[in-house]
């Protein structure tokens, strides 16, 4: 069994900001936005999801935590920015 480590509130990956979220894993902020979240896979991958406003959100796939952050900062930053905050 792989153990986690649960951030006590806050940490940055990949120039984002990770905070613990309700739904068992992390939102991630990036710029300023809560571009994508993060949850608990098998073994230690992480569901990967870009978050879009008005539409269903990407699932990216399942990567180890700092590669799904980095997924999802490259996700948004190659959509042409950030997406509004709510």
């Amino acid at each position: 069994m792989i153990e986690r480590q649960t951030l006590q509130r806050t940490c940055e990956i990949a120039g984002a900001t990770l905070t613990v979220s309700t739904s068992n894993g992390y939102s991630v902020i990036y710029r300023g936005d809560y571009v994508g979240y993060i949850h608990a896979s098998l073994g230690d991958r992480w569901n990967t999801y870009r978050r879009r406003v008005g539409a269903p959100d990407d699932h990216l796939g399942r990567f180890g935590q700092e590669e799904a952050v980095r997924r999802i900062v490259r996700a948004v930053s190659t959509a042409g920015g950030t997406v509004a905050a709510s």
